[in-house]
């Protein structure tokens, strides 16, 4: 059994320059080798797929095979993008999730401990260390969101971007205003005024709502479990037992930012009930 390596390496090479989607990459005995989406900071993703329903269903064939394009994906994309080391994940859920019939299919997901330079743009891999959270799509949860975007909220957000921790496709805005929320959405970033899509879709909740909102805007995350999530409050006057009766199992954070946030000059105090978490550590 043999595995064509120039159709790998001329395959991605074409993908980095077109930006192409859907393109095969290898079509074997048994497998498939197909780049379907763009992923800038996982540069070289890709699916293996087959025909099968389960992997009870594979036989010693299909596992060498498969052990074959594995071994060349890592070889190429070490050699062409300098990939350091590689995730390998085999997911069913959507199949099931879209009323579709499942198959076999392996996620081949290139990590990179450094700064990769492709044709003179810049891809980093940010979470590098960590499980790759991109999924459904482009990924399974922005890295944050922000409830309000009044003159504080809008200053925290100016400054998260300004420190480079965070990128506009990071970034998820609850935003009441149709005005104000078709003003952010062209400006590029993800924009909602569905607070629901907040509590689905946020690793880190920074809360800038006035206090008197709380009550009307935050009910609907009682019907969520916020386990490894946190939540961060800017309110004045709530307390962090008040906010946990919203946010169940989540780490909540009081931060008191001054009105010099405003211009990037300020200074914020932070409380938490566990100064050992890793979000407050991290803070």
């Amino acid at each position: 059994m043999h595995i064509s390596k120039p159709r790998f390496i001329l395959g991605f090479l074409y993908v980095i320059i077109s930006l192409g989607d859907n393109m095969e990459l290898y079509k074997g005995n048994n497998w498939e080798v197909v780049f379907v989406d763009w992923c800038q900071e996982f540069v070289g993703d890709c699916i293996i797929s087959c025909n099968k329903e389960s992997l009870s269903e594979l036989s010693t064939e299909d596992w060498k095979e498969l052990g074959l394009i594995e071994k060349e994906l890592e070889r190429v994309c070490k050699k062409v993008f300098n990939a350091t080391m590689f995730n390998f994940a085999c997911l069913m859920n959507n199949a099931y999730k879209d009323n579709e019939k499942p198959h076999v299919h392996f996620h081949f997901i290139p990590r990179y401990k450094n700064e990769l330079i492709l044709f003179n743009k810049v891809y980093k891999d940010k979470h590098f260390g960590f499980n790759f959270w991109k999924w459904s799509g482009k990924r399974v949860m922005n890295q944050i969101a922000i409830l309000g975007v009044g003159k504080m909220g809008g200053a925290i957000l100016d400054g998260i971007l300004r420190s480079g921790v965070y990128q506009k496709e990071d970034v998820l805005l609850y935003i009441h205003s149709l005005d104000k929320l078709n003003k952010y959405r062209q400006e590029g970033f993800q924009v909602t005024n569905d607070v629901d899509v907040v509590f689905e879709n946020a690793k880190i909740i920074l809360i800038a709502i006035k206090p008197q909102m709380f009550p009307e805007v935050l009910e609907s995350a009682k019907n969520y479990d916020f386990s490894g999530r946190c939540i961060i409050s800017i309110a004045a006057g709530l307390t962090i037992s008040y906010i946990k009766s919203y946010f169940d199992n989540a780490f909540v954070v009081r931060a008191m930012p001054n009105t010099p946030a405003q211009i990037g000059k300020g200074v914020t105090t932070l409380c938490c009930e566990d100064e050992n978490n890793i979000y407050f550590t991290s803070a």
